[in-house]
């Protein structure tokens, strides 16, 4: 995410700044700490409360001071610069601060910061995460990775790197992406609270449960889907609702989905489209899961001039 400043100078890199910053910020976004007896035993949390919850505050503390921070700091500076009133500023924050002088009561700080850690936490890890899944997948079947490349030259071709005006037209790289997506998902879908008492599947359920979809369950049901544990993107080419109607529950479904769903999907694209475009992929010898890529003769010229 772009908040316009850099985490520590060049000249920093050699050196235990860095590496201590670094530090720093992954003690304030990194994994929650592990789970506790007081979780699932309210009357063990006492126990805990001196332990992983004293932790938990802690970390909240020093998170909530670095985000604030940041909103203060772009606050003064766009303060201090001269903005038009259609004007929105070239980061994610300089945009939601200026949504906030039209809706204050929605765009809170305490909302602008929650947007903030939602990305920091879940986008960088999902996508990369994701790509390494693809990139995994497209190693054991050259015949995709070959359809892939084909769809890549043919719109793109080889005089210029694929950019995101190129996306549009490269849909079998986003058959590539769901179907990776439906055999293994790299996130948890959030547990969700029936508002009401109702019967699902003969199953009784109180209102104020809390529910957990098992999108792995689903994605893999050889009622929904045929031939569930073979890789084939060309199923979501074929049927178009093979996405929709509670079936394709990676990003969830419904209004509450994920609100980055979108972003993530071009981010995955454009990265795979390049390496795809760009290299050819050779697994490692040794039988581990290393991958070497070499850069195409076809592209040469076009990698030299980066």
């Amino acid at each position: 995410m772009d908040i316009g400043k850099r985490s520590f100078q060049e000249e920093e890199m050699a050196t235990n700044v860095a590496k201590n910053k670094l530090d720093e910020l992954n003690q304030m976004f990194g994994p929650v700490a592990s789970k506790s007896l007081g979780d699932y035993f309210p009357f063990l949390r006492w126990l805990t409360f001196y332990g992983a919850e004293k932790k938990l505050r802690e970390k909240h503390i020093k998170r909530e001071a670095f985000l604030q921070s940041l909103i203060d700091e772009h606050r003064k500076t766009n303060s201090s610069t001269s903005v038009t009133s259609g004007e929105i500023g070239h980061t994610l924050i300089d945009a939601m601060l200026k949504l906030q002088e039209s809706e204050p009561n929605f765009y809170t700080d305490n909302v602008i910061k929650g947007m903030i850690l939602a990305i920091l936490r879940a986008g960088p890890h999902a996508t990369v995460t994701t790509t390494e899944l693809v990139v995994l997948r497209l190693t054991l079947h050259p015949e995709v990775f070959k359809t892939a490349r084909d769809e890549i030259d043919s719109h793109v071709g080889h005089s210029r790197l694929i950019d995101d005006a190129d996306l549009a037209k490269l849909p079998y790289l986003y058959y590539i992406i769901n179907e990776t997506l439906r055999l293994r998902s790299v996130s948890v879908l959030p547990p969700r609270e029936s508002s009401t008492e109702c019967t699902i599947g003969g199953y009784h359920i109180p209102a104020g449960t809390q529910l957990l979809v098992n999108s792995g369950a689903v994605h893999m049901d050889p009622q929904l889907w045929k031939d569930p544990d073979m890789f084939k993107p060309e199923r979501f080419q074929q049927n178009e609702e093979e996405k929709v109607a509670c079936k394709f529950l990676s990003f969830g479904s419904g209004r509450r989905q994920c609100p980055g769903a979108g972003l993530a999907m071009r981010l995955i694209a454009l990265l795979l489209g390049t390496l795809i475009q760009c290299f050819e992929w050779e697994k490692a010898d040794g039988g581990s899961v290393k991958i070497i890529f070499r850069p195409r003769e076809a592209l040469t010229k076009v990698l030299a001039e980066l």
